[in-house]
C-alpha cells in the first residue's frame, strides 16, 4: 500500500522516479501495481518535458498557397490519407513544409497534417474562415493549434501538427477494425495497449481544461467527443476540430443564433433537439458523456 500511496502523491520528476523505483518490487505481489507502474512511467515523460507543447514555438498562422500544400501531400494522393470525416479529408505533409512556415529548426522534425474541405460542401469557405479566425485569437496547451491556412476557392485547407497517438475514440475501440486501421495509418504497426484508468481520466481532464479555455473566451466548441480529442505519442490531450464554434461574445463579428444539429447523436444536450441554444453548458453535457465513456467501455449511444 505504501508503494502505491507514493506513486499516487508524486509530483515532480524526482519524486516519481523514487516511487516507481519503491514500487516495482512488488509488482508481482500486486498484479495492480503494475498499471501504475506503468502510467507513472507516463507521467514522467510528461514532466520531463517542457509543460508548453511543441508547436507554440511557431509565430501566429501563416498563410499558405494552395500549390505549397499539394505539393507536400504528393497532389493530395491517397497515400497520403490518413482520415476522413464528414467535411474533410486529412493528409499527412512532408517536412519540407516547415520552411514555408519560418519554422525553428529544432521544429522542423514535427509532422504536419493538412484538413482539406470536400469539394462542393455547402459553406466550406465561410466555415473555415470563422474557425481560422477563431484559431487565431486562442491559445492553449491542449487545444490543436492552427499552423497555417489556405482559403482558395479551389481547395480550402487547414494545417496543424499531426497526432500520432490518434483519437481517444480510436484508442477506446482498438477491437473496432475501422479505429484499428485509422491507427495503422498513423504509422503504429502494432496494436497499442489499452489506455489505463489514469490515462484516461487524464486524457479527460487535459481535454476539459481546454475547453474552459475556450469557455473563459467566450466560444462555444459545439462538438466535444472523443473522436475530436487528439493525442500525440506521449498520450497528451488535445481538443481539435472547431470547425463549428461559435463566439459567443456581443461584439464577436461570428456571433449567430442557431438551432442547427452539430453534436453527434449521444453527445447532444437533449436541451438542443428541443429548440434550445448551445453553451457552455452544452458543451458540458457533452465532455460529462465523454468521461462517461472512458470510464464504462459503453459507446455514446448505450449510455443515453
Amino acid at each position: 500500500m505504501g508503494a502505491l500511496k507514493s506513486l499516487d502523491t508524486a509530483d515532480s520528476p524526482s519524486a516519481l522516479r523514487a516511487g516507481i523505483a519503491a514500487a516495482r518490487p512488488h509488482v508481482g505481489a500486486l498484479p495492480a501495481l503494475e498499471e501504475e507502474v506503468s502510467a507513472a512511467e507516463s507521467r514522467l515523460q510528461e514532466l520531463s518535458v517542457a509543460s508548453e507543447p511543441a508547436a507554440a514555438a511557431f509565430a501566429r498562422p501563416v498563410e499558405l498557397a494552395l500549390s505549397d500544400l499539394t505539393a507536400a501531400t504528393d497532389g493530395f494522393a491517397d497515400g497520403k490519407l490518413i482520415g476522413s470525416g464528414g467535411f474533410s479529408h486529412v493528409y499527412e505533409a512532408s517536412a519540407d513544409l516547415h520552411l514555408s512556415l519560418a519554422a525553428p529548426p529544432q521544429l522542423r522534425h514535427l509532422p504536419l497534417v493538412v484538413k482539406r474541405a470536400k469539394s462542393g460542401q455547402s459553406g466550406g469557405l465561410s466555415r473555415a474562415e470563422l474557425e481560422v479566425k477563431l484559431l487565431k485569437a486562442v491559445s492553449h496547451p491542449h487545444l490543436l493549434p492552427l499552423l497555417g491556412y489556405c482559403l482558395s476557392p479551389d481547395g480550402v485547407c487547414l494545417l496543424s501538427p499531426l497526432m500520432r497517438g490518434g483519437s481517444l475514440e480510436a484508442r477506446l475501440r482498438l477491437s473496432d477494425p475501422d479505429r484499428a486501421a485509422q491507427l495503422r495509418r498513423l504509422g503504429m504497426e502494432e496494436a497499442p495497449r489499452p489506455l489505463t484508468w489514469r490515462q484516461r481520466v487524464r486524457i479527460a481532464c487535459e481535454a476539459t481544461e481546454a475547453l474552459v479555455y475556450l469557455h473563459s473566451k467566450g466560444i462555444v466548441h459545439r462538438d466535444v467527443k472523443p473522436d475530436n480529442i487528439l493525442l500525440d505519442e506521449k498520450l497528451t490531450a488535445v481538443l481539435a476540430d472547431t470547425g463549428f464554434a461559435k463566439d459567443q461574445r456581443p461584439d464577436a463579428s461570428v456571433r449567430r443564433r442557431s438551432t442547427a444539429l452539430y453534436m453527434s447523436t449521444g453527445y447532444l444536450c437533449p436541451s438542443i433537439s428541443k429548440g434550445g441554444e448551445y453553451s457552455s453548458k452544452t458543451d458540458g453535457y457533452a465532455i460529462g458523456i465523454t468521461l462517461l465513456v472512458c470510464l464504462t467501455n459503453r459507446s455514446e449511444v448505450q449510455l443515453t
